[in-house]
């Protein structure tokens, strides 16, 4: 137990009863106020991995289900949609792809390959994948992911070449309105 907090509480109650009752209205509607300064924020995360051993591209993006749910309602005009059902996580995977691109370092498309999507918690986790021989030495990245249905949405988008530990890692922020970026290794 944090003896130090609850002594601050106790000084804390004992000094609004000596102050008055405006202070203590005042002071009270300040502490009651705080839980909102803790909203989740609008943001989801995804990795692009270069995977040596079988050569492979692997993506991954996490979005909050909630989130997720919201735009399937607002966006593809789903009724009552729920991330535990396999059609919803589908239709939510056919979302992302639509959202979520990549090029090579001269600029071409990287074709992806829709794997599939889980729930875990209140997370929701969509895949893809490419075969790649080798990684490149830069991505061209496109990531509107919710961007559509809030505003707010941030979208961390992770690249690993795969060779290189933390030194082959980038990482690219997207908001709304944001076009095409580069991370180069």
């Amino acid at each position: 137990m944090n003896h130090g907090s609850l002594t601050r509480r106790r000084l804390l109650a004992a000094g609004l009863t000596l102050a008055g009752p405006a202070l203590a209205i005042g002071v009270a509607g300040t502490l009651a106020a705080r839980p909102a300064l803790a909203h989740r924020a609008k943001a989801s995360t995804s990795w692009v991995r270069w995977n040596p051993r079988n050569a492979l591209l692997e993506i991954s993006h996490r979005l909050h289900a909630h989130d997720a749910e919201v735009a399937l309602h607002d966006i593809e005009g789903v009724s009552a949609p729920d991330v535990g059902v396999p059609r919803t996580q589908a239709q939510l995977a056919l979302y992302v792809e639509k959202h979520f691109a990549l090029r090579d370092a001269a600029g071409n498309p990287l074709d992806l390959t829709l794997l599939g999507a889980e729930q875990e918690g209140d997370q929701l986790y969509i895949y893809q994948q490419r075969p790649l021989p080798q990684p490149p030495p830069a991505f061209g990245v496109r990531d509107s992911i919710l961007t559509d249905v809030f505003p707010e949405q941030q979208n961390q988008v992770n690249l690993d070449n795969g060779l290189a530990g933390a030194a082959g890692i980038r990482t690219l922020i997207f908001k709304a309105g944001d076009g095409w970026k580069r991370a180069e290794f």
